[in-house]
């Protein structure tokens, strides 16, 4: 397999690939256990005796952050490993093949990714060649992180991560606990993100990272985010690859 491989992503691919990272490098890591839990946030608000008890006190649950910060870094670290597997591994034409696939099965579930006007800053040029060393370790590296940061930094996640921030002693968040109905709730055991939210959040994510897609082909757009990814990433340790998304028979699962 050769380190650099230049390519094409045209307008079908773009779609495809966007959903395939979605879902494979968002949905498919720690949002889905957000998501799941019982009792829901959206019960857990209707109660007004409802609180959150945490090291720091204790906190109405309609004005405590959802996502911790240590579980919003968690989050964005797990999807910048993931979505880095794939673009290094997107040199391999049998893998391109797979991840493309995949994503062309969601788009029966989602429909097209649309631009996103708050990331659209090229003129739409059709289809246009990436730069060859997008394939090479240093660039995935730089555009994951980049990425990652670029598609979550929207209202959908801003409303999952702002109110008081509930404090954790040993920051695992065991220690968390949510008061409802007269029972003590584990803060793991709370679906945080409703069945609205997270649909919202998936399809604004898929056109994020479908605005990305279309234009790295320009190169004051490409610099942008590379900059964005090196400074997250001189904060961090090199992303590692993930090996079961490393391996094509993943892709070829249902999606």
């Amino acid at each position: 397999m050769p380190e650099i491989q230049s390519m094409v992503i045209d307008d079908e691919m773009a779609k495809a690939l966007s959903i395939a990272i979605v879902r494979l490098c968002f949905r498919e890591t720690r949002l889905g256990d957000y998501h799941s839990g019982e009792p829901r946030w959206s019960d857990l608000r209707q109660d007004p005796h409802t609180a959150v008890i945490h090291s720091g006190g204790t906190t109405p649950v309609d004005q405590v952050r959802r996502f911790t910060a240590a579980e919003s870094h968690a989050f964005r670290r797990e999807a910048a490993n993931a979505l880095y597997t794939i673009l290094l591994n997107l040199r391999d034409p049998d893998y391109l093949k797979a991840v493309v696939n995949f994503g062309q099965q969601g788009l029966e579930r989602w429909g097209d990714p649309k631009l996103d006007p708050e990331l659209q800053v090229v003129p739409s040029h059709g289809e246009a060649r990436v730069p060859e060393i997008l394939l090479g370790d240093w660039m995935s590296a730089k555009l994951a992180f980049g990425m990652v940061k670029t598609a979550l930094d929207c209202e959908e996640m801003s409303a999952l991560e702002s109110g008081i921030e509930p404090l954790s002693q040993a920051n695992d968040q065991l220690d968390i606990r949510i008061v409802y109905k007269g029972r003590d709730v584990p803060w793991s055991e709370v679906g945080r993100i409703s069945d609205d939210e997270l649909e919202q959040l998936i399809k604004r994510l898929m056109d994020r990272v479908y605005t990305v897609l279309k234009q790295l082909h320009d190169g004051k757009f490409l610099v942008i985010v590379l900059r964005l990814g090196a400074a997250i990433e001189a904060q961090e340790d090199h992303p590692r690859a993930v090996p079961t998304l490393a391996s094509g028979e993943t892709l070829r699962l249902p999606f």
